[in-house]
């Protein structure tokens, strides 16, 4: 690691450093101080190279950042400074941004995770469920997550797009349990426009894009206009099981409840991706002849 070397009658450094560096020494109290020091950091997107040594990606901001911390530092007690530094043996640049992506990539998995459990949280039909108001909160502050950790995702870390694509599939969740609940609810019965049934209609107006959904719809239409348009293999079965919800609860409540609860999960199987046949097992081919019993001595 070198300063900022100065090439021989030119007055000036041949290139700009690439990186800022944080090098404090925080006092033993009190403890909370280091906690804070350490958090901060982590919020900036500094990676350690060292015990003690942080780096940032060299822009103005990253500096000024860097020189707020150190100056928090010294007024607690303890020591800190802020260089300009280029690597030229040792440590590598590609290392160092290895360093930004691991850590990005830990913070997307984590989003993703948390995405992951928050979709598949049962309705709230009991204590133990979380309420809408609970999911809402939590997909906010899991949003307000992702923007902060893509405002330090200096280099690109590879789950970005999966920890995106996790969230906006909670979003399409929402819309689509919009969708079966007004589709399950009487007051929707005759929404119709031309050839479209109710749920094709409703999937129109809230502007959703989805295959699932579509496949979804053209179950219900099939069943709505007792013909079968599309011919889906599963628009029997699922006929079958609306009629049961029907006989099971005469009021609306607990048929949306149901519904939704129906809609969702077969969303969820539409929304996977098939497996490749390759990846099946091959079944053993049986034989058309009749073992034969042994005879007893």
């Amino acid at each position: 690691m070198t300063g900022s070397p100065l090439t021989k009658g030119s007055g000036s450094p041949p290139h700009a450093p690439r990186w800022v560096l944080l090098i404090h020494q925080i006092p033993p109290k009190p403890d909370y101080f280091r906690v804070k020091v350490w958090r901060r950091l982590q919020r900036l997107g500094a990676v350690a190279i060292k015990d003690s040594v942080y780096v940032l990606p060299r822009t103005e901001e990253t500096v000024e950042d860097f020189q707020w911390q150190m100056r928090e530092i010294v007024a607690e007690g303890g020591e800190a400074s802020v260089c300009e530094a280029s690597f030229v043996d040792g440590l590598r640049d590609t290392e160092i941004e290895n360093l930004f992506r691991a850590a990005r990539e830990a913070d997307y998995r984590e989003i993703a995770a948390s995405a992951g459990r928050l979709r598949k949280a049962p309705p709230a039909r009991d204590g133990r469920a979380k309420t809408d108001g609970q999911i809402d909160s939590e997909l906010a502050r899991l949003k307000r997550r992702l923007a902060e950790v893509i405002t330090i995702d200096f280099y690109g870390a590879p789950s970005r797009r999966a920890a995106q694509d996790s969230i906006a599939r909670i979003d399409a969740g929402k819309r689509t349990r919009h969708v079966h609940a007004a589709t399950a609810s009487r007051e929707a019965v005759d929404t119709h426009e031309g050839e479209a049934c109710t749920f094709e209609t409703l999937i129109k107006r809230f502007g959703l894009a989805d295959p699932a959904l579509r496949a979804i719809g053209e179950i219900v239409h099939d069943i709505d206009y007792k013909e079968p348009t599309f011919g889906r293999p599963e628009t029997a079965g699922v006929e079958r099981l609306l009629s049961g919800i029907a006989r099971q609860h005469a009021e609306d409540t607990g048929r949306i409840t149901l519904g939704a609860a129906l809609f969702d999960a077969l969303h969820e199987a539409f929304a996977e991706p098939p497996k490749a046949t390759a990846d099946l097992p091959i079944p053993e081919p049986r034989s058309s002849k009749k073992p034969r019993r042994k005879k007893r001595r």
